[in-house]
């Protein structure tokens, strides 16, 4: 499998703005998208699944009450805190037990997170999603964000499909098949063109809570948009005669 290096990136970013015009509007409008990997291990897993199905500002600020609460980012940390301390740092009932969960299957030796780095993407992901609270998508952002995989599509992430509707010119969020089938042209760099959405959402989506703001994009909706129609004399006769009947079958009806 191919592994974002500085080089690599650049190539593929070359390579992704010369197959798609809408991903040269991206880069020649915000620039490259930054090349961040966290480092990783333990530390990495538990911030994506904070990650989860809250905000960019909301998943921000519980980090860095979990971070300042544990001291340093371990799994012997971790386990230190019990239950109360973490719902205080803002993690949900559910995440407590996902988080806490992952750091004994790694001290029990029940997952090795270090053996993911010689698996092909789909096997890394297989073996990921193997642990409780850690679904396709965490898998995905774990090998796109922190292995650096060069073709990894994060479908099912909010900020890449809104992104990539607003890019392709949707006027709602594409579905998964259309995401995955606009994604093939990316291969195989796929992860950059994740990043390039992401970049995109951060710069002209993204509100400064971390929410979605209304975009007044550029680019032309596909297809053409239907004028609203004045309602005309035709259509309000007929809506007449429509009440009309509905009485009559009324009146019918009460005398049998």
């Amino acid at each position: 499998m191919t592994r974002l290096t500085p080089e690599v990136f650049q190539k593929a970013l070359d390579h992704l703005v010369a197959v798609d015009p809408h991903l040269a509007e991206i880069r020649a409008a915000h620039g490259d998208p930054p090349l961040r990997a966290r480092p990783p291990g333990f530390a990495a897993l538990l911030q994506i699944i904070v990650d989860q199905q809250v905000s960019v500002a909301a998943a921000r600020a519980i980090w860095e009450r979990l971070e300042a609460a544990m001291g340093e980012t371990t799994t012997a940390a971790f386990l230190a805190l019990d239950d109360a301390a973490l719902r205080a740092c803002g993690l949900s009932r559910g995440k407590v037990i996902y988080a806490r969960g992952l750091a004994l299957d790694i001290v029990e030796g029940r997952v090795d997170l270090d053996a993911l780095d010689a698996m092909e993407d789909e096997a890394a992901i297989a073996e990921l999603v193997k642990i409780k609270g850690i679904g396709r998508w965490s898998a995905e952002v774990y090998l796109l964000t922190t292995l650096a995989r060069a073709d990894v599509w994060p479908v099912d992430d909010l900020a890449v499909a809104t992104a990539t509707g607003k890019v392709k010119g949707f006027r709602v969020r594409p579905k998964r098949r259309t995401l995955i089938r606009l994604a093939e042209t990316w291969r195989p760099y796929r992860s950059v063109a994740a990043r390039l959405m992401w970049h995109y959402f951060r710069n002209v989506l993204m509100t400064p809570n971390g929410g979605t703001k209304h975009d007044p994009s550029r680019h032309k909706t596909r297809g053409k948009k239907k004028a609203a129609q004045p309602v005309n004399a035709r259509a309000k006769a007929t809506k007449k005669k429509t009440l009309a009947r509905k009485g009559k079958n009324r009146k019918r009806t009460s005398k049998r």
